[in-house]
């Protein structure tokens, strides 16, 4: 199983429903309405005649351009940069809601049985969940052990419409990793030391989902190079995540010093100790001024809340109403 990760960017995406049974589809029409947009085929053939005219948009496409790089470990290696203002526009954009991410197929339809379907679109990236019976069980574990599809479901689950709902939003969350993976991946440890907390597991399962559910978000993109995160909930509204580690608090507390030593003010003091008590950590987006005084960095500081991940500690501001941060 991969490692879970933190994925750059996350958003709603399209559902495609393959299955004869018209109720169904209108069913999940209204269960699946939070997580984008859906298509139903009540035709199998119909559905794989739209599938091989699909050509996937991966943004990673969009948001990555690769690069010769040197590295004293990975000479020979290649390295993706991520271009973020790219992913910028992914924000504003009309069409990443129609990228297929999930598909959901009935087992048992007239003329083609789900595992064929699954057979003949095993190439595409979608993840992929089957629809079964209790007389289909046997077949459908070894589906997935074989990795045909992604995860399968009994019909006659007394929960079934939760169950789907909860599944589609699990695996369009692993379409962005296993996308998001392909850059990190790809990356020498140098180009990717800015982003290690994205590959954090225990920050990503006992911190950074529940953010998002605690906050009603529905989509997230990585903002900078400095781990800054645009979170957009359910009603639209914009706020930030900002991460720093234990490096980046040091850094923080030895620039303050500094600026606090050629400017020695009571106000400037009071900036200083509440930075080395890891209380607040100044966020400074999108630029910083060299000029400026300790008191000057009272904007930009935020409180933050020190969470454990496996490789180290972090400190996370979260913030809803800013002047400072704006699209």
């Amino acid at each position: 199983m991969a490692k879970q990760m933190i994925p750059f960017c996350f958003h709603p995406t399209t559902t495609l429903v393959v299955d004869d049974d018209p109720s169904l589809s209108q069913w999940l029409s209204v269960q699946l309405i939070g997580l984008g947009l859906s298509e139903f085929f009540t035709a199998p053939a119909q559905a794989l005649e739209v599938l091989r005219q699909y050509k996937p948009d991966f943004f990673t496409k969009r948001v990555a351009s690769s690069h010769e790089t040197f590295d004293i470990s990975h000479h020979d290696k290649r390295s993706l940069e991520i271009d973020l203002s790219k992913i910028r526009e992914e924000i504003n954009s009309v069409e990443h809601g129609k990228q297929v991410t999930v598909i959901i197929i009935d087992y048992a339809m007239p003329g083609m049985t789900g595992l064929e379907f699954c057979q003949e679109i095993r190439d595409l990236p979608m993840k992929k969940i089957l629809l079964t019976g209790e007389a289909d069980y046997t077949i459908a574990v070894s589906a997935f052990n074989d990795g045909l599809i992604d995860r399968f479901i009994l019909k006659s689950d007394p929960d079934l419409f939760a169950v789907i709902e909860k599944s589609v939003f699990e695996l369009q969350f692993a379409y962005f990793q296993d996308l998001s993976r392909l850059i990190f991946d790809s990356m020498v440890p140098r180009d990717r030391k800015f982003t290690h907390c994205l590959s954090d597991n225990r920050f990503f399962s006992s911190f950074f989902l529940g953010a998002l559910k605690r906050l009603k978000i529905k989509e997230f993109y990585l903002w900078d190079h400095a781990v800054n995160f645009l979170l957009k909930n359910e009603q639209g509204v914009v706020s930030w995540m900002m991460i720093r580690d234990d490096v980046s608090a040091v850094d923080a507390a030895l620039m303050a010093e500094q600026v606090y030593n050629e400017q020695p003010t009571p106000e400037g003091l009071a900036i200083l100790e509440q930075i080395n008590a890891r209380k607040k950590l100044p966020f400074f987006y999108p630029y910083y001024n060299e000029t400026w005084s300790l008191e000057d960095w009272a904007p930009y500081l935020h409180e933050v809340e020190l969470v454990e991940g496996d490789r180290g500690v972090y400190y996370v501001a979260i913030v809803q109403k800013s002047a400072l941060y704006s699209l």
